[in-house]
């Protein structure tokens, strides 16, 4: 028999419907739809065992930020970003050269323990950024530059390590 596959589509059809989710015992729930469950707090029902609510857990949790770049300091305005969208984050504070590998290298590995939920590095081009963090196991880093990008990345592979270029990124109007 081949083995059910959940994705987040499936589970978020289940959320919108109000239905419990049906899951055959050794079903493979792809990392997105894991998410999604815990986001959604979808109700599971697994084959032969009884219907079970999973509780939802906040929708935002916490996130590593470090950043290298020869410009001013941005981590007031990231700050008021992340505090505007409810997304509780740690400041890893603004690096140069080499540090800046060695701050991916720590964000990397608290993804990996779970300490974190998801990373954000900025970096002048994000070139070697996203290179080096994909070589720690479970990372999955991509460098984006644009919203729909991040998206796209993240129903795709699940990315859980974004990297930015600074270089290419454009001000706020009123930093004009």
């Amino acid at each position: 028999m081949k083995r059910q596959v959940i994705t987040e589509a499936i589970v978020r059809r289940a959320d919108r419907d109000k239905q419990p989710l049906q899951v055959r015992e050794g079903a493979i729930i792809t990392p997105a739809a894991r998410d999604a469950i815990n986001d959604f707090g979808v109700t599971l029902k697994i084959a032969g065992e009884p219907t079970r609510q999973v509780p939802a857990v906040p929708r935002f949790r916490l996130i590593g930020f470090g950043y290298v770049l020869d410009q001013k300091d941005i981590s007031p305005w990231v700050a008021e970003l992340f505090d505007d969208l409810g997304i509780e984050y740690r400041n890893h504070g603004q690096n140069t050269g080499d540090d800046i590998l060695a701050q991916t290298a720590q964000i990397c590995k608290q993804i990996q323990d779970g300490a974190y939920w998801r990373g954000v590095i900025l970096d002048t081009d994000g070139i070697a950024i996203s290179v080096l963090a994909n070589k720690y196991s479970g990372i999955r880093s991509a460098l984006i530059s644009s919203p729909d990008m991040a998206l796209i990345g993240r129903k795709t592979v699940d990315i859980n390590l974004l990297v930015l270029a600074g270089a290419h990124l454009v001000a706020r109007p009123s930093d004009r």
